[in-house]
This record gives structure tokens, sequence and C-alpha cells, in this order.
């Protein structure tokens, strides 16, 4: 048990468990992080206590150095820990960096239809990834169509169809099947409320651009927009939390 240790074992060992910690923690593992930063700090005070019982110093002497050094042993734990802590809860509660902004292009009571052309923009130098955003009006009006004016950015728009997994099946008696779903229901006039958006990745310092044609008089309504994106791997991978209205000016 005392060559366990030693000096020489100990301060291999805690290098080896402080640097497992820090991998760990960088793909994001937090529990298994702290776990091999209090087994370093626990190596490490064992390795203390036991130079201080082969110390030649006075008893008193001894008892000082053995606390004030596992007291700073203490102290780096919990600082460890605690920055542990920030990590995950900084990838947990990420804030989105994006920037919703509309602009009216035709609209007013005149009009059947409104136009607003809607810009995403992802202003920091990092690209982001798995675009996922669900785009309605924000007084649940008929949006007829989306479409993507800004080019060479490889994303997909698709309508949501309220009940679009559920279908009704009716049988025929002479034994045929006939199956329905919303999209079926809403074949010849689309009631379209709401839209996916997804993008792959976007880079850094770039804006989207969309444009949406919202049934009636849609000037001063609103815009709603939720959904998340991924961060990029190597500037700490987290999912980001997208919510947000915005009025049409």
């Amino acid at each position: 048990m005392e060559w366990l240790f030693s000096w020489e074992v100990v301060s291999v060992v805690v290098a080896l468990l402080v640097s497992i910690g820090l991998g760990v923690l960088a793909l994001d593992d937090f529990k298994w992080a702290k776990l091999f930063f209090l087994l370093a700090a626990a190596d490490a005070i064992g390795g203390i206590a036991m130079g201080g019982t082969k110390s030649t110093l006075p008893t008193w002497a001894t008892n000082v150095v053995v606390v004030g050094l596992c007291g700073m042993v203490g102290f780096l734990t919990l600082q460890s820990l605690r920055y542990v802590d920030g990590k995950k809860e900084l990838k947990e509660h990420a804030k989105s960096v994006l920037v919703l902004q509309p602009l009216l292009i035709k609209g007013g009571p005149k009009n059947q239809w409104t136009v607003v052309d809607l810009d995403i923009k992802n202003p920091p130098e990092d690209a982001i990834q798995n675009l996922d955003l669900r785009i309605r009006a924000g007084s649940n009006r008929i949006v007829s169509d989306i479409s993507q004016i800004t080019p060479g950015i490889d994303c997909k728009l698709e309508p949501l169809y309220a009940g679009q997994d559920q279908a009704l099946t009716f049988k025929g008696s002479d034994g045929s099947r006939l199956t329905l779903d919303a999209q079926d229901a809403f074949s010849e006039q689309p009631m379209r409320t709401l839209w996916r958006l997804f993008c792959g990745r976007i880079s850094g310092n770039t804006t989207l651009r969309l444009q949406l044609t919202i049934g009636g008089d849609a000037e001063k309504d609103s815009i709603h927009v939720s959904g998340s994106y991924e961060r990029i791997p190597s500037k700490g991978s987290a999912v980001v939390k997208v919510d947000e209205t915005i009025l049409i000016p």
C-alpha cells in the first residue's frame, strides 16, 4: 500500500486521471469528467497524507504542510467541478445567435395576399448545422407559399398539415380500401399555416432570405419561428433552441 501512494506513483496517476478527465470533458461527458477529477483529487490527498507520515519535520510543521496542501487540492477540485458544471450549463442553455428580420414587400387592406421577405442571419463567423425551423404567421393565417431567394444554400421547405401523420381508412362492401390523410383533404385548397425549413449547414456571416406569401392583410401582424440548430463540434457541439416572434413592419 505504501508504494501505491508514493510520490512517483501518485504523480503519474494524478496526471493520467486529469488528462482522461479533460479528454472526456471535451466529448461533453460531464459525469465521467467529474469522476476522474475526483479520483485524481483522492489519489493526490492520499499521497500527501502518506508523505506526511514520512516527514522528518516537527509534528506541527508537518500538520501545517499536509493541511495546506490538502486544502489546495480541495480548492482546485472544487474549481474543476464548477468548470464542468459551467460547460454543461453552456451546452444545455446556449442562446440563439440568429437574427430574424422581416421586410414587407406587398400588403395593405386592398391586397388579397401579403408578401414578406424574412432574413435569417447567422452573424458570427462560425457555421451552424442541422437548422430545423417551423415558420407560421402569428395569427395562424394561411401561408400559401414560402420560397428561398438566397442561392447557394442547400435548404428544404415543405408545408406541414395538422394531423398529417393521421389517416382515415374506409372499407368498401367489395373489400376495397381507401385511405385519406390531411394532405389529401386539403389537396383542392391547401390550408397551409405551418411550414418546415431544414438546412444542413449555413456558413458564418451568411443571410438566408425567404419570401412568404400570407393570406389577407398581414401588415402589422407577426411571424413565429421556432425550432433548433446545432453549433459546429469545434466550438462545443450543442443544440440551440430558437423560439421568436417578430412583427411585420
